[in-house]
Order: structure tokens, then C-alpha cells, then sequence
């Protein structure tokens, strides 16, 4: 498996393979999570982005945009938030896909960012059904992408 290595400021971020269903940006400062969140993703047919924080997040984001399906983004990060990193996502584009994760409850932060229906929530820890139904949710049909089968699981 090829593996690039991407740094800000002391960070890393991982890139898989390219897979078929589409590309998720995972943000997430916990490296326990945003792995297991990532292996989730790959084991769909995903190809991942990692981010250890939002800024990394963000320059990554900007520089792969085009690749770009969706952003699973964590919302309690030190530094950058994840609300802030939501608002900048917007401003590079208002068509981004972002599916929010906490620990905590996301009713807040859903009235906050509400998102024209491009965002939707998932409670950590999250199974990986649970992961796989929002991200089925979040990548319409008629994105040209097939969700991720049911046989993976």
C-alpha cells in the first residue's frame, strides 16, 4: 500500500490508495480515531485523506478539493475547531459534503451549521454500520458513485 506523508507544523496527515466509490477527508486530532475511521472508509472502497487538526485539514482540502467527496469532520479539536474549520470548508466551497462527529451531543452545533443539507452527524464511537449509513446518506446515488455494499461487513 502507497502511503503519502503530508506535514504542517509538526502534524501528519496519511493518504490511501485510490479506491472506487470517492475520496473522505477525515479531520480528526485524536489519531486513534481518525485510523479507525479511515480503515472503516478503505474497507468500503473509499480512498481517504487524514488531517490531524483543522488547519492541516483545511490545506488539504484546498489543495485536493477536486477530489474531494466528503469531510468527516470532528468537532471538538484543539486549535482550529471544528466549527471554525467548518465555516472556512464553506468558504472554499459552499458544495462541500461534511458529515460532523462528537462524543458530545451534536444538537447545538447542528442548529449552528445546519448546512442546506450537505451535513449530517454521527455519534462517536460509531459502528462501522453506523459509518457506513451516514457516508450512504451523505454521497447521494447520483453522485456517479455506488455506496459501499452491504457484503464488505
Amino acid at each position: 500500500m502507497e502511503n503519502d506523508r503530508f506535514t504542517s507544523g509538526g502534524g501528519s496527515a496519511r493518504e490511501t490508495m485510490p479506491q472506487r466509490l470517492g475520496t473522505v477527508l477525515v479531520i480528526d486530532d485524536e489519531p486513534t480515531v481518525r485510523a479507525a475511521a479511515a480503515n472503516m472508509l478503505s474497507r468500503f472502497g473509499y480512498r481517504t485523506l487524514e488531517a490531524d487538526g483543522g488547519e492541516e485539514g483545511l490545506r488539504i482540502f484546498s489543495e485536493k478539493q477536486g477530489e474531494v467527496d466528503l469531510v468527516l469532520l470532528d468537532l471538538t479539536m484543539p486549535g482550529l475547531g471544528g466549527e471554525e474549520t467548518f465555516h472556512r470548508l464553506r468558504l472554499i466551497s459552499r458544495q462541500v459534503r461534511i458529515v460532523l462527529m462528537s462524543g458530545f451531543d451534536s444538537r447545538g452545533a447542528m442548529e449552528r451549521l445546519g448546512g442546506g443539507g450537505q451535513v449530517a452527524f454521527i455519534q462517536k464511537p460509531f459502528t462501522l454500520n453506523e459509518l457506513r449509513n451516514i457516508i450512504s446518506t451523505a454521497i447521494p446515488p447520483n453522485s456517479g458513485r455506488r455506496p459501499p455494499s452491504r457484503d464488505l461487513l
